[in-house]
């Protein structure tokens, strides 16, 4: 295997690697990479945080597998330590998943490791709920939210007039969110996919969230990469990346408890969650598809208390709800 270049992929689109390719530069001290884009050798930045992004590294890619080759041979030529990540142009997650593992058989033809970032259950909602941009705040921007579902779903503004604002308000956009997302279509793409080739290490991202330290240095091991250096120095950043991502994985992981004191009428402090609409539709999604409830009067914002979203609910009224869940 070669060990001076190293890929990156992820199965729920581009989830935490280019702060991941960062990291594995920064705590080998290796302070310069060779650019594709610049075609020279740059040097990485001691923070790679933007606005809570890591887009302050500008790290190599490749769209698709047919620019694999030639993307390869650059690099060696190039020598010194160094990496691309794998991110192909396709919306829907089958066909990322796919791609993602065309692109992993390919890198063993090429005697390349890959480190592939995963996630359990109804963690690979954050592709979703966060997805890659620097603007933190995205969510809030009702434009920015129904560019983000149509490209998830084409056909997200064609039934408007179902809706009691055309969708034109919170209320509806959260509806209309909680009728087409299929959270455990997430989940599949992840489930018991597990690579057995000997070129890729599969990483959980809420490993390298949470315990940071130890999945770093299972990598590296894999890499075969000396020790770490500058560790503290990095934990410290990574401490700074964690504050912006880990509500995403613990909402996905507390659903499930959500969901449970919603209906028991529970006190349940919701803010440690950050809600957004898009969080909120996936609530409402389990609560209209596997407990037939709905909101019984319109509301911009969910309360931020279970047991307060509890008061708000009725039988659902809204025809052509598909049997998803027995």
């Amino acid at each position: 295997m070669n060990k001076n270049l190293f890929a990156v992929c992820c199965d729920q689109f581009n989830l935490g690697t280019t702060f991941i390719i960062w990291s594995l530069h920064y705590v080998t001290d290796q302070t310069e990479f060779y650019s594709l884009e610049k075609d020279r050798v740059c040097s990485i930045p001691n923070n790679p945080l933007r606005n809570g992004t890591a887009h302050s590294m500008e790290i190599n890619e490749v769209k698709s597998i047919t620019k694999i080759k030639d993307t390869i041979d650059q690099l060696k030529a190039n020598g010194n330590f160094n990496h691309f990540r794998f991110v192909p142009k396709e919306n829907s997650l089958v066909e990322y998943s796919q791609q993602n593992e065309k692109f992993q058989e390919a890198m063993a033809t090429h005697n390349i490791k890959v480190v592939n970032i995963g996630c359990e259950r109804l963690q690979g909602l954050i592709g979703f709920l966060r997805y890659n941009t620097e603007d933190l705040s995205w969510q809030n921007d009702m434009k920015k939210v129904k560019k983000h579902c149509l490209k998830y779903w084409p056909s997200f503004m064609e039934n408007s007039h179902i809706f009691p604002n055309k969708l034109n308000t919170w209320h509806d956009i959260r509806e209309n969110i909680a009728f087409n997302i299929r959270p455990y279509d997430h989940w599949k793409q992840w489930k018991d996919k597990k690579s057995t080739r000997e070129n890729v290490h599969d990483c959980k991202f809420k490993s390298f969230l949470f315990d940071p330290e130890k999945e770093i240095s299972n990598i590296l091991k894999f890499l075969g990469i000396s020790p770490m250096k500058r560790i503290a120095q990095w934990l410290e950043v990574h401490h700074k990346w964690l504050a912006n991502i880990g509500h995403y994985i613990v909402f996905c992981d507390d659903i499930e408890k959500i969901i449970s004191h919603i209906l028991n009428n529970q006190d349940m402090d919701l803010g440690k969650y950050k809600m957004t609409v898009l969080k909120e539709a996936v609530l409402l999604h389990f609560l209209m598809y596997k407990h037939d409830l709905n909101l019984h009067t319109k509301v911009e914002h969910l309360p931020k208390n279970a047991k307060d979203i509890c008061k708000l609910l009725t039988k659902n009224n809204r025809t052509g709800i598909e049997k998803l869940y027995n």
